[in-house]
């Protein structure tokens, strides 16, 4: 309805404006209400507790691994280290007193003598030991001996054999002063084509005595399995310091 002013002028009649609520409450639709209590009850009935930790338990394994604090990746790596100097030293300290115990004139012929056989094996292991670590893209994912497969130990056999012989050749110089010109004369495949020999089917006696005599229980023959692939390995790799021409 219009009502006219004091000049005669016809206006609208002001309508009252509506105020919002006071209790501070949206007020919602009835048809939008009805289909809000539909959903609550449709997520009740299929999501049940059962369903909630189905679906917490994938996110959690989507999820990437968290990168461990780096004392404890020293930490982790000092351990493998340890424990893979350990298995070379048993391993080649094996080798050494095979070759040691060996009829045939092999050891005189090497000057390797038992005294030869903690220290040798000791300066090899610890050599292989770093250029094991040094060759893996990430240290601390090395897995320890235990836990390693054939694969993995005959890696770090090939490095045993690829330093053995210039761990023998510097305690030959050191040992006996032997004149440096000498020393770069000698040759440098002559313990690894002994070694070879000795794990040769057949031929390894002596060193299974030796592992008997370590009570090294099962151990001995695995030994006596891996070391001709890690010389062969070696001897591929590592060309300039094992001879391919050395081996059958």
């Amino acid at each position: 309805m219009s009502s006219r002013d004091e000049q005669g002028l016809t206006t609208s009649r002001t309508r009252p404006k509506t105020q919002p609520p006071t209790d501070g409450l949206l007020q919602l639709h009835p048809t939008f209400e009805r289909f809000l209590r539909a959903v609550d009850d449709e997520v009740e009935t299929r999501i049940t507790e059962d369903e909630i930790e189905r679906r917490l338990s994938r996110i959690k394994e989507a999820r990437p691994p968290r990168e461990a604090p780096p004392e404890r990746i020293a930490s982790q790596e000092l351990a493998a280290r340890e424990q893979w100097a350990a298995y070379g030293y048993h391993v080649v300290r094996l080798w050494l007193a095979g070759l040691a115990a060996s009829t045939g004139g092999q050891a005189a012929a090497l000057g390797l003598t038992l005294d030869d056989v903690d220290p040798l094996a000791v300066e090899t292991v610890a050599r292989a030991v770093n250029s094991f670590r040094d060759q893996a893209v990430r240290a601390d994912r090395v897995p320890r001996p235990a836990d390693a497969g054939p694969e993995q130990r005959v890696a770090f056999l090939v490095e045993c054999v690829r330093h053995l012989p210039d761990a023998q050749r510097s305690r030959r110089l050191m040992g006996e002063h032997i004149p440096y010109d000498e020393f770069e004369d000698e040759g440098a495949v002559e313990i690894v084509q002994a070694l070879y020999g000795c794990v040769a089917p057949g031929r390894a006696d002596a060193l299974r005595r030796v592992g008997g005599e370590e009570d090294w229980p099962g151990q001995t023959e695995e030994v006596i399995a891996l070391t001709p692939v890690a010389i062969r390995a070696a001897a591929q790799r590592y060309p300039e310091v094992v001879d391919p021409t050395v081996m059958p």
